[in-house]
């Protein structure tokens, strides 16, 4: 069996995340208060929880030429992601251009 999952995010009920890239760059914006604006781009995040629990009940089956794609077929805008993160923060975020938000990046001291 091979199992590919797409965008794996935090867990569905609870919400904890894993120290991976989408966790910290949500703490990166959170500290500096300003975040990129990804204009209509949309993403397709997976609870871990339900890839996990899909993953081992497949896993018992005796099928193993299959492969298994695990994605989010519901997609979000990135920029929904975001403010729903900033909305739990205590201040808004400034939101910039991407290249504008990195070059900010580069200066940050949480960089």
């Amino acid at each position: 069996m091979i199992y590919r999952p797409g965008l794996v995010a935090c867990h569905g009920t609870s919400g904890d995340f894993a120290n991976d890239w989408l966790a910290r760059l949500l703490r990166q914006c959170a500290a500096m208060k300003l975040r990129p604006e990804f204009g209509a781009s949309q993403t397709d995040l997976t609870p871990v929880n339900y890839v996990s629990k899909y993953i081992v009940n497949k896993s018992l089956e005796k099928n193993t030429k299959v492969i298994y794609h695990l994605a989010n077929q519901s997609h979000v805008p990135v920029n929904t992601v975001f403010e729903m993160f900033e909305s739990f923060s205590e201040c808004a975020w400034k939101v910039a251009a991407f290249h504008e938000w990195q070059e900010e990046l580069k200066k940050s001291e949480y960089n």
